[in-house]
């Protein structure tokens, strides 16, 4: 896969009272034809600057954004304009027009194109039908539920046939069930349509679900970036694990333990609790009884969760581990290629 979207040292600022504000402090981050692309970070991060970086919303101060062959921040007004038909996006609020019916509101952005009447009919209802609404052609936006209010968004967007999708926050204000829904159709665009979608959230669940590619931003600052699974597995920053804990049963490793320590106290000595990662066919072995039954070590397992990230598997455990072979088996399971974290608890 080739970089369709580049950011090389990205300077945003802005000036606030007199003082100058950094929301974006150098950031360089590479995003691929087909990458379904997220980017995560609390409220202040700078996530939203960044992707409105991507369509020309936002300008550097210093750097460079460069989407195919083209600077975005060298681009002329009318060429922008015309870039931006190729860049739909999508926010957490749908910014439909109440007054204008769904197919209204699809249809707005080829008001000016050189279609026929009859040709935009047609591209509205092969999009309404497209997200599943062609039955709600002629409601109002009032008459949606949240899911079809932003499905009648994602419709407008590819309006153009755009290459890529920005989405901003666009699952925040839904429940749940509908959240699944939307991303369920995010991926389908992507596989079918090929689309690259670039996504902000500050929800892990999101990433997890539909993303293979990920960077966490923090300050302004890329944390670290890459393949959802590798950034699962081996995280490098706090921040990153606290994201990640927020989308599995591990969350309450802190709980788990208080509550393992006051069934044992005062045979708490010599116990060590390990967090293990088991990636793919590893999640399938019996590699826990193997270790234990060679080391002479008993293996508690606490807390389990098994997830499926870019269609591979990772199985997360937390273990309590005692035995005079402690040491040996933590060797023997890292031997054994699973991943070992020590778990500090006071």
């Amino acid at each position: 896969m080739s970089s369709l979207i580049c950011f090389t040292d990205f300077v945003k600022e802005y000036e606030s009272n007199g003082q100058k504000i950094r929301a974006l402090d150098g950031i360089n981050l590479e995003i691929e034809t087909g990458d379904i692309y997220g980017i995560i970070g609390y409220s202040g991060a700078g996530k939203s600057t960044l992707i409105r970086g991507i369509n020309g919303i936002e300008k550097p101060t210093e750097g460079t954004i460069t989407v195919g062959e083209q600077k975005v921040n060298e681009l002329s007004t009318k060429s922008l304009r015309e870039f931006r038909k190729k860049t739909g996006m999508i926010f957490q609020h749908f910014n439909l027009m109440p007054s204008r019916t769904v197919f209204e509101n699809v249809a707005l952005p080829l008001k000016k194109s050189d279609l026929s009447s009859g040709e935009k009919k047609r591209r509205v209802d092969e999009l309404l039908d497209y997200v599943g609404l062609l039955d709600k052609s002629n409601v109002y936006p009032a008459q949606l539920s949240g899911g079809q209010k932003q499905r009648v968004s994602i419709a407008r967007a590819l309006a153009h046939n755009p290459e890529i999708l920005l989405c901003d926050e666009a699952t925040s204000a839904l429940d749940p069930q509908t959240t699944l829904s939307i991303l369920s159709l995010l991926k389908r665009l992507n596989q079918t349509l090929g689309i690259t979608i670039v996504l902000i959230t500050h929800e892990m669940s999101v990433i997890k679900e539909i993303c293979n590619k990920v960077a966490i931003i923090d300050a302004g600052k890329i944390l670290e970036q890459g393949d959802v699974f590798d950034v699962f597995t081996k995280p490098n920053y706090s921040l990153t694990r606290e994201f990640i804990e927020t989308t599995s049963n591990l969350a309450k490793v802190k709980d788990v333990i208080k509550v393992y320590i006051e069934k044992k106290q005062p045979k708490i000595d010599g116990v060590v609790f390990l967090r293990l990662n088991f990636v793919d066919n590893q999640v399938q072995d019996s590699v826990i009884m193997s270790v234990a039954k060679t080391q002479r070590v008993d293996i508690n397992i606490l807390l389990a969760d098994i997830a499926f990230l870019d269609n591979k598997q990772l199985g997360s455990l937390f273990v309590a581990l005692t035995g005079e072979n402690k040491r040996e088996a933590i060797e023997a399971l890292k031997k054994k290629g699973v991943q070992v974290e020590v778990v500090i608890y006071e």
